[in-house]
């Protein structure tokens, strides 16, 4: 039997997106450093790894180079690592979308996260679950959007959905 493992992005998942672009802490700024997590985003996958996918979680992530190092520089100063329990060594960079779907079958992910439903890249690979973060952002207060056999399905509470979907 398949073991679950969870897939995660970064780039509006972790890294908040909406509160952060065109802003003076945009990651594309030099000031990257201080650019905020989506709100509860540090808790909710600590909550993933200690209840169900323990050392089965890992971030995938499109960028270029230097996004990476920033990336990588980022969640370290962030202290992710330590909070949300992730191990370093499982984190995974790509530089085109379409490949993140290689490293999520590779990896043998079964459920995945992103923020962006519109491309089926990851879909098309090995997970069973692809979870869609909704537009606000808010782990707590957001929807999470399961795209599975049945379509579109809204949720609320990201780690209590994922952790009741993957029983």
């Amino acid at each position: 039997m398949k073991k679950e493992t969870l897939g995660i992005d970064i780039g509006g998942v972790i890294i908040d997106r909406v509160k952060n672009d065109g802003t003076d802490t945009s990651f594309f700024t030099d000031n990257y450093l201080n650019t905020s997590a989506v709100q509860g985003a540090f808790g909710a996958i600590n909550s993933l790894v200690v209840k169900r996918f323990v050392d089965r979680v890992y971030l995938v992530s499109k960028c270029g180079a230097r996004i990476e190092a920033r990336t990588l520089h980022w969640l370290q100063h962030q202290r992710f690592y330590e909070i949300a329990a992730i191990l370093p060594c499982n984190v995974r960079f790509c530089r085109e979308r379409h490949q993140k779907a290689g490293i999520c079958e590779k990896l043998g992910i079964t459920h995945f996260v992103d923020d962006r439903l519109d491309g089926d890249d990851v879909r098309r690979s090995a997970p069973d679950h692809v979870f869609g973060l909704g537009a606000d952002g808010d782990y707590g207060a957001g929807l999470l959007v399961d795209r599975d056999d049945r379509g579109l399905v809204e949720h609320d509470a990201f780690a209590a959905h994922v952790d009741e979907r993957v029983r």
